[in-house]
């Protein structure tokens, strides 16, 4: 099963990576949502974890937008520093989230998310 990681942040894209690679998972990761959005034309994925905040560019909002117009109906985990409101939540899950982390989050609630999303996730194809 293959994890695309995106965030702006260099050392979360390092841990997450060495993280998930521990857990089993092929990763790979990109810095922002443009260039996620270019990775996807040439590869496939099972699943994406996306930063909500992102300081240049794409938002993870807008960024989750374009892959559901795309087309991709891929489990998108949506990380955020700061705890949205419920009716922000909800525009979230929306606008494409399937599951929403509030950081710090512990690495089983991320664990629990990735099982309950993969086990349900279409093909990478």
């Amino acid at each position: 099963m293959r994890v695309l990681v995106v965030s702006a942040v260099a050392n979360l894209r390092e841990v997450l990576n060495e993280l998930l690679a521990y857990l089993g998972y092929e990763v790979s990761s990109v810095a922002s949502a443009e260039l996620a959005l270019a990775w996807l034309e040439q590869h496939t994925t099972n699943l994406v974890l996306t930063d909500l905040r992102m300081p240049e560019g794409m938002w993870g909002l807008q960024f989750m937008q374009r892959v559901r117009v795309i087309g991709h109906s891929w489990p998108i985990i949506l990380m955020t520093g700061s705890s949205p409101t419920p009716e922000y939540r909800k525009v979230l899950m929306d606008a494409g989230a399937n599951w929403i982390l509030d950081k710090p989050f512990e690495i089983e609630e991320m664990e629990e998310a990735l099982k309950r999303l993969l086990t349900k996730a279409p093909s990478s194809a």
